[in-house]
């Protein structure tokens, strides 16, 4: 009769050299094979390395063994793949709505949960018997019909095929493993019917719940306990820190390992066990700063490779339209085909510009494309990895890549230009393996849609990663809670010991609850939350096993008041002493530090908490002037440069920009930067804006309305005043569209009928405010844009030059008025914006009119395509004309003034003295010190601009 055991062991024989040595000399006496089974990856290759020769393998070897002792015919995927042929399935009965791909990865989840379980669909609990038509179709379509078989469905099946045939086994050890899912379940008692012996060896850790529950399992399964060997309680010594941050936790950590490693201590002695898998890569940056060995295999992902990238990008576009849609590939293939930086910018330069490419580039682009196009929306698997396969041929990488080896690359680009080699072939090798399996499962004709391709191939990648570096001999250890009974050292740190973090907070998959378990038939292995807790409380103890001294640590974060919480297994050794606090500012006031970089910082820290610091780096000191300087955000031109700034005259409307934002000014001026390109997505305001004045430039001179009083428009011209309008408009707006062509067409007609009715509600305005109102019949529209030049005498030596033009001039026997016509809303305070030089145009342009005509201004106003009728906050008018019933319609709530000459305005708004300053800094001053800040600015991304320098500028002019 077949032995099948369970014994106690302790957990430092668990797959021990002798333990594999003795099953290696009795593997050598049998007919057939012994299986050995362990929990990890991690297990495997420590016990590969003890004992060579033997048959190392997991509960998926054992059912692969019988399915292929069985003939079965199947084609293995991953979890993965098995959710995306349930989003195909739902996208073929439905419309492949987004929301459809999540109930399919939902779908998918709830019958790999239902799976694991080791149950069949006719088990589904009530709560979700509404969804087993599609869980069946799924199983009827692709696992019965096209032998697709996901881990869980292969060990189904391997049990229901398992008393065909016999193994060629001759005994199975599992050793390691603390407990055993209710599939795992279900594979050991095949193998007790099969009559195949069986050695279970469980850990010996007193107090752990679910070992002495795995132990009655197996008993009641028909095993028989024996006690071999006690684990050694090691009391260990336990200490607890806390950190501000993660970054802090990791570097408090290593610095003590660092200080003892020093201090002449064994580092093969010492282990790391992150309880968060997210601390890896900082653990390993920190790690190579600290010149402190890894004991890990260095790697490299073939998803973090620039070809993965040119693929992502390839396959994800919709289309390659324009420049914009284009960049992304064209950037990512100059750095595929390993161009240098200088060319790679003058040639991007000259892409943005002309959307010229070199020969090189510009070929593989267009076989991108090509590519991308040739890709139906439903062709089979088979079909897409062919086209994918003979696409990657094409692109002919290997011979670009073979010609910059040629040319004698660094060694660093050497060393990427062969890693990018290796993904490639290690890409087509996975393809050719996947395409070949396909075929010979008979699977020609298995067909997924072009997004669900992208998205297998993307899980395909990810799982594949390429060998750069062997694990070194020397250094420190790295576990996880699962395979901490191979740690030999003596000194253990665990990472990461939050609430939430360990014990996990653990969740069944898909629609399944908790509650949904107690109808369900699961004999052994029920996994609820207490079955979780009770396992992870097992991990934990076993590390009072394994080290003579254990250090935990938990992020408690920066604020005192609201600290994140240890774990609950720790917590006890946190009330027992005072927590070590591991932060930035206790590493920064250490008397040393471990690297030059940190020494660096500490000096940056210091200087930033105002301390004198009198030994730091030079370029500190340096940075130090640079941000007090910046702080008070002074720009000024030195002296010897300013002569060639000076301008014999200057434009108002410049005048204003300057006073708006200096230091914008000076960018956009006097260093010519220009914005950065971005794809159109509106309309340009300066183009719409000239468009605008020459829209209605050309209006009035086509029904002759310049120079004629308003009462004398026929009213003829009046009705058909619009149709001549919109004609004018469809000749202008051809300019724009043109200029536009980035736009679609849809949203260049939706822009064309918005300003078709602001001109349609302009002309409306127009005859209200002039052409049919009596009591301004005998005005007239004098002229449009009419160009100015003014002399203002800033002193007895100095004179000011200032251009600017007109856009509209209305004037009758006595005086006259100013418009400017905007295509946005304008507001303004004329006493505020005129006084400081915000709003110039209308002051200085009723003096150079008041001195031509030698007359006085009645008023002056912009007029807003969005509000053409309205003549309050966006205009000045002399006292008497803003009130109710002014002949220009102007309202009550507009700017007043008693008297519009331009001598007692300039003499109330000491606007001379202001003009001649404006006149002066403009030719060395650009410092941040806005008066208007404008949050959607360009330049945002280069200026310094904070609330004080706002504050102190407009505080001059309060």
């Amino acid at each position: 009769m077949a032995d099948y055991k369970v014994v106690i062991s302790s957990l430092d024989d668990l797959a021990s050299a002798e333990r594999l040595r003795d099953f290696y000399k009795l593997q050598k006496k049998q007919k057939h094979p012994i299986y050995y089974l362990l929990p990890s990856v991690k297990w495997l290759n420590a016990a590969r390395k003890r004992q060579p020769q033997m048959a190392f393998k997991t509960f998926d070897d054992v059912a692969e063994l019988i399915l292929r002792k069985s003939n079965a015919s199947y084609l293995p995927v991953s979890e993965s793949e098995r959710m995306l042929f349930f989003q195909q399935l739902v996208s073929d009965d439905n419309k492949g709505e987004k929301e459809d791909l999540y109930k399919g990865k939902a779908y998918a989840q709830t019958y790999g949960q239902l799976k694991r379980l080791g149950l069949k669909i006719d088990d589904l609990p009530k709560s979700l018997i509404n969804i087993k038509p599609i869980l069946k179709e799924y199983e009827d379509k692709w696992v019965e019909d096209k032998g697709l078989l996901d881990p869980e469905n292969r060990i189904h099946k391997a049990v229901s095929l398992s008393e065909e045939e016999q193994l060629p086994i001759s005994h199975v050890v599992i050793d390691g493993y603390m407990d055993f899912s209710p599939l795992q379940y279900s594979l050991l008692r095949c193998l007790y019917n099969q009559g195949i012996p069986v050695t279970v060896f469980i850990p010996d850790v007193k107090d752990a719940g679910i070992i002495d529950e795995t132990i009655k399992n197996l008993m009641d399964i028909g095993f028989s306990k024996r006690d071999e060997a006690a684990s050694y309680y090691l009391n260990p010594k336990v200490s607890v820190k806390k950190a501000a941050s993660k970054e802090e936790e990791i570097r408090g950590v290593l610095a003590e390992i660092d200080a003892k490693v020093k201090s002449g201590a064994d580092i093969n002695d010492i282990g790391l066990l992150p309880a968060d898998d997210s601390y890896m890569p900082q653990i390993e940056r920190v790690c190579k700063e600290y010149h402190l060995p890894l004991k890990i295999t260095k790697k490299a992902s073939v998803s973090h490779s620039m070809l993965y990238k040119t693929l992502t990008l390839t396959l994800r576009q919709q289309s390659f339209a324009n420049k914009w849609e284009k960049v992304a590939l064209v950037d990512q293939l100059f750095q595929l085909l390993f161009y240098d930086n200088q060319k790679y910018w003058e040639l991007k330069k000259e892409f943005m510009s002309n959307g010229t490419l070199p020969e090189d580039v510009e070929e593989k682009f267009l076989r991108c494309v090509s590519f991308r196009q040739s890709l139906s929306s439903k062709v089979s698997l088979v079909e897409r990895i062919g086209s994918l396969l003979s696409f990657l041929d094409e692109l002919e990488l290997s011979k670009s890549w073979r010609e910059n080896l040629k040319c004698g690359v660094d060694t660093k680009k050497g060393q990427q230009i062969r890693l990018e080699w290796a993904v490639l072939d290690a890409l087509k090798g996975l393809l050719e393996d996947k395409k070949e399996s396909l075929e010979s499962q008979g699977l020609v004709d298995l067909t997924i849609n072009h997004n669900l391709f992208f998205e297998w191939l993307d899980e395909l990648i990810k799982s594949k990663s390429i060998y750069i570096q062997r694990r070194p001999a020397v250094g420190l250890s790295l576990h996880s809670f699962r395979d901490t009974a191979l740690f030999e050292g003596d000194t253990l740190y665990v990472l990461g010991m939050n609430e939430g973090t360990f014990p996990s907070l653990h969740k069944l998959g898909g629609y399944f609850q908790e509650s949904d378990l107690k109808e369900l038939p699961i004999p052994y292995g029920m996994p609820n939350s207490a079955t979780f807790r009770k396992k992870d409380a097992a991990l934990f103890l076993q590390l009072f096993y394994k080290a003579s001294n254990l250090t935990f640590s938990y992020v408690s974060g920066c604020d005192p008041e609201h600290e994140y919480l240890p774990s609950p297994f720790i917590e006890e050794y946190c009330s027992k002493e005072k927590d070590q606090y591991l932060s930035a500012e206790k590493r920064y006031n250490k008397k040393e530090v471990i690297t030059n970089l940190e020494a660096v910082e500490q000096s940056a820290y210091m200087m930033g908490v105002g301390k004198d610091v009198k030994k730091g780096a030079k370029h500190l000191y340096e940075h130090l002037g640079f941000i007090k300087r910046l702080e008070k955000g002074v720009e000024e031109v030195e002296q010897k440069w300013t002569q060639g700034l000076i301008k014999q005259e200057i434009p108002v409307t410049s005048l204003e920009r300057y006073v708006s934002c200096p230091f914008r000014y000076g960018l956009e001026t006097l260093l010519q930067v220009k914005e950065p390109d971005k794809k159109q997505d509106r309309l340009d305001p300066m183009q719409t804006g000239s468009m605008l004045h020459r829209v209605i430039e050309r209006f009035y001179k086509s029904i002759d309305a310049i120079g004629k009083p308003f009462g004398s428009l026929k009213e003829e011209v009046k009705l058909d005043g619009e149709g001549i309008l919109m004609d004018i408009f469809e000749q202008e707006w051809a300019k724009i569209v043109n200029a536009h062509y980035e736009l679609t067409d849809l949203d260049l007609e939706l822009e064309k009928e918005r300003w078709q009715k602001k001109l349609s509600k302009w002309w409306k305005a127009e005859l209200m405010m002039f052409w049919n109102n009596d009591k301004i019949k005998d005005m007239k529209l004098h002229s449009l844009e009419q160009p100015l030049t003014i002399h203002l005498e800033v002193d007895s030596e100095n004179t000011v030059v200032l251009t600017g033009k007109v856009d509209r001039l209305d004037i009758d026997d006595n005086g006259f008025v100013i418009y400017d016509y905007k295509s946005s809303t304008v507001r303004f305070n004329f006493e505020k914006d005129v006084a400081c030089g915000l709003k110039l145009q209308l002051p200085l342009y009723m003096l150079a009119i008041e001195e031509r005509l030698e007359k006085t201004a009645y008023g002056a106003a912009y007029i807003s395509l969005k509000e053409p009728h309205k003549r309050a906050t966006n205009s000045v008018w002399q006292s008497e004309y803003a009130q109710r019933g002014s002949k220009f319609k102007a309202s009550s709530a507009a700017n007043k003034e008693e008297c519009l000459n331009s001598d007692v305005l300039f003499d109330k708004y000491n606007l001379t003295t202001r003009i001649g300053e404006l006149f002066e800094k403009i030719r060395y001053d650009y410092s941040v010190t806005p008066l208007k800040c404008y949050g959607g600015c360009p330049y945002n991304i280069v200026c310094r601009v904070t609330d004080e320098l706002i504050e102190e500028a407009e505080g001059e002019w309060k």
